[in-house]
């Protein structure tokens, strides 16, 4: 399989040029950086924990991710910033 089907069967969701590889995972980077670092911080938990099991194995612990990340800071800054029509402000506090 190349690159182009990876691409259209959903295996990958975005393509580099060649050589350029490195320039486009630091500019996603620096996207995932401007996200809240909680609901990261859990989303990555989540996926090397979950990846795994089933949809039903799957159901209680994706409940509990989102509750937590619902209870963060962040997420009501969010909500506010959404509600409000501003660039929310997230807290940028500790390592991902």
């Amino acid at each position: 399989m190349d690159a182009g089907e990876a691409l259209e069967i959903g295996l990958v969701n975005h393509l580099a040029p060649a050589g350029e590889t490195k320039k486009a995972a630091l500019e996603l980077a620096g996207v995932i950086a401007e996200k809240p670092v909680e609901a990261i911080r859990l989303i990555k938990k989540g996926v090397r924990e979950l990846w795994q099991k089933t949809t039903a194995e799957n159901f209680r612990p994706n409940l509990e991710f989102s509750r937590r990340v619902f209870q963060t800071a962040d997420c009501a800054e969010g909500v506010d910033a959404f509600i409000h029509k501003r660039t929310p402000e997230f807290g940028k506090g500790g390592r991902l």
